[in-house]
């Protein structure tokens, strides 16, 4: 039952004419309930020096809220006390006041009140059972923090037409004794914890016509019984916790003008028969798990304005009969197996404002006939199988603010017609097949705020035209042929937030403003960065990976910062998302759980980089870049599938320093954010490409269709041939595959750990597997036992004879010796270990401390450093540093070199992992 504005006036208005008219007051009995009340749910501001059915000062606030008066008392004064004209309180309206008390029983009190509306304020507590013994017709207490059970003790209000519970905090089944109010006409119950099946006392409510069920935790089927409500116009079911299917009997309900059920549990189900729901005005099935085709009978419901079918499964064609549908204005079949080509009819519903059909199997061509659909301010055609370009008739949509076409399989060029959209602000086109193209004309559109021209084969120079569009918060130009340099207009965009222009041929020099924009993203292009080798991949939130392609000795991009390699290395192996794990026993996977961000490089400790490029439109969540999963995963080896990163849009691993040749890389997935059960969130399709050494060698990828389900491993294997000592992994969204399953931000790659083998022996092994050239366990013993003695004597007389001064004597020695190691400078080794930092000691000998360190290729390195009393002279600590370097075996460690500055005399030895070299042998 709704109460107008209009309602509220004349019945105040009567009341004041009355009051006014008789003189006549509030009762004494009821001024002290009204302070009791006040106290109770915290209201302040009540005048009780005024009359409170006087209508004066804030006992009837003028304020009003959508036309909605949000503070009210009203009286009633036509009763008569010993001859004396009374009032008496019928209705307390106390919206959007912020109180923070508690419901008061002490409403009982007032035996004539009708209304009591408390609507978004903070209260908290329970509905007092007390209320069951009142004459109410109207209880609302939407948003609010109430908590309990609702009272059974309702159900005696048999006078009760609308009880509004909505947004709190209400638990527990509902009672059955509700069943008994006769004359409830609006039962509202949204967004709160109730759990059970819907009492069948319920089917008795058939004055019903307004029901809102959904947010909670039901369970069970939606029951046949609501056939019974004949009178209901509007029934809403999302989310409710229920099952499907929808009952044959809602056929019955033939007075509804709004049907919106969503988010059912339970299995696969044919479309509801709804063929007598002629009034339909509104009608929602989405995530109902339908299957089959869309009914033809949908065209006699002429009344029908907005139909959303989206996230089911249904199939078939659009049926051309929806030409008849001329009062539809929304139209949503979003995310389902729907096919073939679009209907021509479909032109001829002129007051379409919205067209949503991203991810289904649509073929052909868009229709000529579309031209006419002249109010559409919102269109989506993404990740279909359309043909053809893309039409220049869309330049008749000059009301359109939205258009999303994401791998479409359309092709390019752009139209030119596009100009005319002057209206949009929301342009994203993906994935365009077809030649290269120039830069389309988008002068004219000054109120976009988002523009995303990705993979659409654009050549030339961007326009400086764009500098002029201040609306601008995202521009999105990557994975083109774009050229030339960065036009400096984009620097006068104060509020960008986003600007990708990954994957180009840009040229020239940064611009000052780079950093501007919140997130920017430059990587795979040819800048000319002055002294690249000093700047970091990461410059704050400007991703410069592979930003400028002049290599370095190394061969790997000069943001690496790394100058040589002092080995290669011949496997890569990284948990992706996850920490450092153990598999099979004995491969150690990297950990890789840092923190990405939309335009972000990171470089491990070994290896190996990544850089993530993208960001989650359209998402109701912050953007992540790991996953986590949370139920059991049935597999071998499941915990390298716990964790995963994810991506919005591109996603490179980046090996380097490694050795030359043929390897194998394996990519292992798991899908780990669908479910496989019979929800809405099985719906889910993630579809990306493989590229490995830049060539795409896997076209739209589906994780869980390789697998044969969700939460199953696949392991996809790759050849790769290293050349130049690097090896790259991307893995990139071409705009295919479902967005908003099991939420709106669910797409892109996903990738759960990466091993990388070679197809050869590797040049170390060959010399230990070599047959003839193994020395003796005993040898071996010997040479290390002998080894560790020259050790102790290079540092113990060393340090007896003293070094200090006598550095530039030793450099001398070491430059005469044909050393098999290297001489390292006190900077290097303070680099490596954080200054000598204590959290990186590793052990402690008679002759000093050990530390770890990372050098700057990422080999892990172990630093002796001598105690500063050695007397042993230049040419004997010479003489011992080059008999250890000349003991080179696979099994014994390495020494890397030296480094002697100042009063320091240290050793850099290979980093052996958790153990003694003892244990190593043995």
């Amino acid at each position: 039952m709704n109460f107008s504005p209009l309602f509220y006036f004349w019945l105040l208005a009567f009341c004041c004419f009355a009051f006014l008219a008789n003189g006549a007051t509030l009762v004494e009995d009821e001024v002290e309930v009204m302070k009791e009340i006040a106290k109770k749910v915290g209201k302040n501001d009540w005048n009780f020096s005024v009359d409170p059915c006087s209508g004066l000062e804030n006992w009837n606030s003028s304020n009003a809220v959508k036309g909605m008066l949000i503070n009210a008392v009203t009286c009633d004064c036509s009763f008569a006390n010993a001859n004396v004209t009374v009032c008496h309180v019928v209705s307390i309206v106390l919206k959007y006041q912020n109180l923070t008390g508690t419901l008061p029983s002490e409403l009982v009190k007032l035996p004539y009140l009708q209304e009591i509306d408390l609507t978004r304020n903070y209260l908290n507590g329970t509905i007092p059972p007390q209320w069951g013994s009142m004459k109410l017709v109207n209880i609302s207490l939407l948003g609010n923090r109430l908590t309990g059970s609702i009272p059974k003790e309702l159900g005696n209000i048999t006078t009760l037409k609308s009880l509004v519970l909505e947004f709190n905090q209400l638990t527990g089944e509902l009672p059955p004794e509700l069943g008994n109010l006769s004359q409830l006409e609006r039962l509202h119950l949204t967004s709160n914890h109730f759990t059970g099946n819907l009492p069948a006392t319920f089917a008795k409510l058939t004055k019903l016509n307004h029901v809102r069920l959904g947010d909670n935790q039901f369970s069970g089927t939606i029951p046949n019984f609501i056939q019974s409500w004949t009178t209901l116009q509007r029934l809403v079911v999302q989310g409710s916790g229920m099952s499907g299917p929808i009952p044959s009997g809602i056929s019955l309900l033939k007075n509804l003008t709004d049907l919106r059920i969503a988010d059912l549990k339970g299995p696969g189900s044919y479309f509801p028969p709804l063929s007598n729901l002629t009034n339909l005005e509104t009608l929602v099935l989405r995530s109902c798990n339908l299957i089959g085709t869309v009914p033809d009978y949908l065209e006699n419901v002429t009344t029908l304005k907005s139909l959303d079918l989206s996230f089911n499964k249904l199939s078939g064609t659009i049926p051309s009969s929806f030409s008849r549908l001329l009062n539809m204005n929304i139209l949503s079949l979003e995310f389902n197996q729907l096919s073939g080509e679009l209907p021509p009819e479909l032109g001829n519903l002129l007051q379409l404002e919205r067209l949503h059909v991203t991810s289904n199997f649509f073929t052909g061509n868009l229709p000529a006939t579309f031209a006419r659909l002249s109010k559409l301010n919102h269109v989506r055609l993404g990740d279909n199988q359309f043909s053809g370009a893309i039409p220049n008739f869309i330049q008749s949509w000059t009301s359109l603010q939205r258009l999303v076409i994401h791998g479409s399989g359309m092709s390019g060029p752009i139209p030119s017609g596009i100009s005319l959209l002057k209206n949009l602000t929301d342009l994203r086109i993906s994935d365009l097949k077809g030649p290269d193209s120039y830069f389309p004309p988008l002068s004219n559109l000054t109120n976009l705020g988002t523009l995303v021209l990705r993979s659409c084969n654009l050549i030339g120079s961007v326009p400086d035209y764009l500098g002029n569009v201040t609306t601008l918060r995202s521009l999105d130009l990557s994975f083109n042929k774009l050229s030339g340099s960065i036009p400096n207009s984009l620097g006068v965009l104060t509020d960008m937030n986003m600007l990708y222009l990954t994957g180009n041929f840009f040229t020239g020099p940064l611009p000052n403003w780079i950093a501007n924009p919140d997130y920017t993203d430059l990587s795979y292009n040819n800048f000319s960065i002055e002294k690249p080798d000093q700047l970091t991949c990461q410059q704050g939130t400007v991703n410069l990976f592979a930003s400028a392609l002049k290599g370095n000795n190394s061969g790997t991009y000069p943001c690496l910062g790394i100058t040589s390699c002092p080995k290669p290395s011949y496997s890569l192996h990284i948990n992706c998302g996850g920490k450092i794990i153990t598999y099979n026993g004995n491969i150690t996977y990297d950990e890789d759980s840092q923190e990405a961000g939309q335009a972000k490089s990171l470089r491990s400790g070994s290896n190996w980089a990544v850089s993530n490029t993208g960001h989650f439109f359209d998402s109701g969540v912050v953007d992540y870049y790991t996953w986590s999963n949370t139920s059991k995963l049935a597999m071998n080896n499941a915990e390298l599938y716990m964790n995963a990163r994810v991506s919005a849009l591109s996603l490179t691993y980046y090996g380097y320093c490694m050795g030359n040749g043929s390897y194998t890389v394996n990519l292992h997935f798991a899908e780990i954010m669908f479910t496989d059960d019979q929800t809405y969130s099985s719906l889910g399709r993630r579809v990306f490409d493989i590229y490995i050494q830049r060539k795409l060698v896997l076209k739209d990828f589906d994780i869980a269709k390789e697998a044969g389900g969700v939460g199953k491993a696949i392991i996809k294997n790759f050849t790769a041939n290293v050349t130049s000592g690097t090896l790259e992994i991307r893995l990139q969204w071409a705009g295919k595959g479902t967005t908003a399953i099991p939420f709106g931000s669910v797409y892109g790659p996903l990738i759960s750990a990466i091993s990388v083998n070679p197809d050869f022996t590797p040049p170390l092994e060959k010399e230990s597997n070599n047959k003839g050239s193994g020395i003796p366990v005993g040898a071996i013993l010997g040479i290390v036992f002998a080894g560790a003695l020259v050790i102790i004597m290079v540092f113990g007389i060393a340090w007896w004879r003293g070094c200090l001064g006598q550095n530039s004597s030793l450099h001398r020695d070491l430059q005469g010796l044909d050393l098999k190691t290297g001489i390292f400078t006190l900077r290097q080794i303070k680099a490596a270990t954080n200054n000598f930092d204590i959290a990186c000691k590793i052990g402690e000998g008679g002759f000093g401390p050990v530390y770890k360190g990372i050098l700057p290729d990422g080999t892990a390195i172990a630093v002796k450093q001598l105690s500063s009393r050695s007397k042993q002279g230049n040419r004997e600590f010479t003489n011992e540093i080059g008999m250890i370097s000349a003991l080179q075996h696979p099994c014994l460690v390495k020494l890397y070199g030296c480094c002697m500055e100042g009063d320091q005399m240290l050793l850099i030895y290979e980093y052996m992992e958790n153990n003694s070299l003892a244990s190593a042998l043995w």
